[in-house]
């Protein structure tokens, strides 16, 4: 047989391959357009308990952070694995009702009532002031513990919705500032590296500070990771020497890093700014740099000449120091009431 004849005959071939290929295609093709006929047509009817589920879900997710969570990432997950509306519709209320039996402590109505965020004890206080002859105020908190929030089963998605979960009805973005140093992670990092494994939007933590060249960050240095699963929607890493947190060793320095900082917060209109303050060391050491701290902020805001922040948040363990302490401290020497 010639060579001729050989390449004509696998000429052929793939020519017939590529034309069953298309008549596979059009068939299948043609299968879809009938489904979203047959569902464009169907008239979907909830019966009296997807109503009554309907109501409990719609309660849970608005009084609820920790069940809100852990609805939507079951709602996302279906998404992934349904073929059409129909079978998302179905196996949505499957999962509701399933969820909804599974927690016991929500099949009574009145229960939801006691379902709320629980949020670490804190203080809170006004402090006014002027940028641009225009009065602003901010609420300055004091909290004795980080707001943090397991990671769920499903990874989160918020591909379809604002930055958070936490604040899908309010819109507002929460930044927490950590110093980081080398050599160790804080527990706040620890916590965070095996409780927020996935993020379908941002990536799970660990896969985002693997970016993150710690051996060659300088005093001030910031990376930053998003985060659409958990209370802060953006955590800073700043980097200081060890037992040093937030300290500079020059004013300067220290003035740069604040308007970084605010620069950063305003180009993401981050509504709260809150900083953990353990690792400065003592007491006295803590209201020393809380004092620069707050002082610089005021000054950044003000040379800024606008503000998209309506909280700054002080953390720290009740075992070094008290929410009162840091309060009264405040009061006495930044905020004369």
């Amino acid at each position: 047989m010639s060579k001729t004849s050989e390449t004509n005959k696998e000429i052929n071939y793939i020519v017939q391959e590529e034309e069953e290929k298309k008549i596979e295609e059009q068939e299948d093709w043609k299968t879809i357009v009938e489904e979203w006929k047959e569902e464009k047509n169907e008239i979907i009817t909830i019966n009296k308990e997807q109503n009554k589920l309907f109501f409990r879900y719609l309660s849970l997710i608005q009084n609820s952070v920790y069940h809100r969570f852990a609805l939507f990432q079951i709602e996302d997950s279906i998404k992934h694995v349904s073929h059409s509306q129909n079978e998302y519709f179905a196996l949505f209320w499957r999962c509701i009702k399933e969820y909804c039996d599974d927690n016991s402590e929500i099949r009574n109505p009145k229960a939801l009532e006691i379902i709320p965020l629980q949020l670490p004890s804190s203080i809170k206080i006004n402090f006014s002031f002027e940028i641009k002859q225009i009065k602003n105020k901010l609420i300055v908190e004091f909290n004795s513990s980080p707001i943090l929030f397991l990671d769920g089963e499903f990874p989160a998605n918020c591909s379809e919705r604002h930055n958070s979960i936490q604040n899908i009805f309010n819109g507002e973005l929460a930044v927490l500032n950590i110093p980081i140093h080398k050599g160790f992670e804080s527990s706040i990092q620890l916590h965070l590296k095996s409780n927020l494994k996935y993020d379908i939007h941002y990536g799970g933590y660990e896969y985002q500070i693997k970016h993150m060249n710690i051996d060659n960050m300088k005093v001030g240095d910031m990376f930053l990771t998003m985060h659409s699963n958990m209370y802060y929607n953006v955590v800073i890493h700043s980097f200081f020497n060890e037992n040093n947190a937030f300290q500079f060793g020059s004013n300067e320095k220290s003035m740069v890093y604040y308007s970084n900082l605010i620069f950063k917060c305003h180009q993401m209109k981050a509504s709260s700014l809150f900083f953990v303050l353990d690792d400065i060391g003592n007491e006295n050491l803590i209201e020393q740099v809380m004092v620069e701290m707050f002082t610089n902020i005021r000054q950044s805001l003000i040379n800024e000449g606008f503000t998209t922040l309506k909280t700054i948040g002080f953390i720290c363990s009740e075992e070094i120091t008290s929410q009162t302490t840091l309060k009264t401290f405040f009061t006495s020497k930044i905020h004369v009431q």
